[in-house]
């Protein structure tokens, strides 16, 4: 993959735990690429997408409401493991397509990272470094290749558990769920990255997300600061970022 080139816009990936802070992150970072002029495309790197139509990442589907409602019900391995193929097929087709539809950066809510706790926490034993056919054992359409679907940079965000179980929201319905889900994968989780490749590894930068927001969000442009200055030369010339 060549990075910053118009035909393969770069990606830019958030990881973290629940109440890590992705979503806050994601928001500020398309705030600040709207300011800019720098068009981009959200896409759900892991996990589920609602199938609602309401941004381009996420277009009108029967299906993924059916199936993300049938996932969050009583979703077997086998069947999360078959949405992640389907995410992941989707973001390659972003990337084979965002340029013709002017979109100049990819935005992901969770990817390799996120897949890799799964696996680990759902499959016993595993190998030790975690290839594409170990992230991804359900391919029932054409084979993935880790280019497929490994960002350009995946910023990693860290707190403590117990700044992330304070996050939680007291009078949410499914506090006991979400209180035992961070209870039980926390330590799964910050450490699947040792699981791998070093493709990967090398491309994960972590941040401190138990700060302030907007001191996260600084220490967030400033990890991307330099791409962001070279894709808005690339894009718009003659503009500043």
């Amino acid at each position: 993959m060549e990075e910053g080139s118009p035909e393969t816009p770069p990606i830019i990936a958030f990881e973290g735990i629940n109440r890590a802070g992705k979503g806050t992150q994601i928001d500020r970072l398309k705030s600040t690429l709207c300011e800019v002029g720098i068009s981009f495309v959200e896409l759900r790197g892991d996990g589920t997408r609602e199938g609602s139509g309401n941004h381009d990442g996420d277009p009108f589907s029967p299906w993924w409401q059916e199936y993300s409602k049938k996932l969050r019900d009583e979703g077997t391995t086998d069947e999360w493991n078959y949405a992640a193929y389907v995410l992941a097929q989707e973001i390659n087709g972003w990337r084979q397509s965002a340029h013709k539809l002017n979109k100049q950066v990819m935005l992901l809510d969770r990817s390799i990272l996120s897949r890799a706790s799964f696996m680990i926490d759902r499959v016993t034993p595993l190998v030790d470094v975690l290839l594409i056919d170990d992230l991804y054992p359900i391919q029932p359409g054409p084979k993935l290749a880790i280019e497929d679907i490994l960002p350009d940079i995946i910023l990693e965000l860290t707190a403590p558990k117990h700044v992330v179980l304070s996050r939680l929201d007291p009078d949410d319905p499914k506090l006991a769920f979400r209180t035992r889900l961070i209870e039980q994968n926390y330590e799964t989780f910050y450490s699947s990255k040792k699981r791998l490749p070093d493709l990967v590894q090398g491309r994960i930068i972590t941040i401190d997300s138990s700060q302030p927001r907007d001191i996260v969000f600084d220490n967030v442009l400033e990890t991307l600061d330099a791409k962001l200055e070279a894709w808005k030369k690339l894009y718009c010339p003659g503009s500043q970022v």
